[in-house]
């Protein structure tokens, strides 16, 4: 137990480990059905981002794309941003499984398509 505490003290220290502060404008939300029927019900993108720890080019988006003013407006005024852990086994292997047959989910609203 307490070398999992260190180990959790160490990752919060390093650089690059600070997604949450640094991606706070964007609302994430945890993968559910209710997501999507939200999205459809409000006729909006649904984002989803498989996130990890170890990704280098996840930590590169979090710094750059997420903290962006302009993707932050962007994503709050035509997205619900979900964001999945790939660490955490079933809840990815849920949403891998689950957006397999959303084609659908993936094509342009209604509303953005005009």
């Amino acid at each position: 137990m307490r070398r999992l505490l260190v180990a959790l003290l160490l990752l919060l220290t390093l650089p690059g480990h600070t997604a949450e502060s640094k991606t706070a404008g964007i609302a994430w939300e945890s993968w559910s059905d209710s997501v999507f029927e939200r999205a459809a019900r409000e006729n909006r993108f649904v984002l989803l981002d498989l996130e990890a720890v170890w990704c280098h080019w996840c930590h590169v988006m979090d710094e750059v794309t997420y903290s962006d003013p302009k993707v932050v407006e962007l994503i709050k005024s035509r997205y619900i941003a979900v964001r999945v852990d790939q660490d955490r086994g079933r809840t990815s292997r849920v949403a891998t499984r689950a957006t397999a047959g959303r084609r659908r989910s993936c094509s342009t609203p209604r509303a953005a398509r005009s």
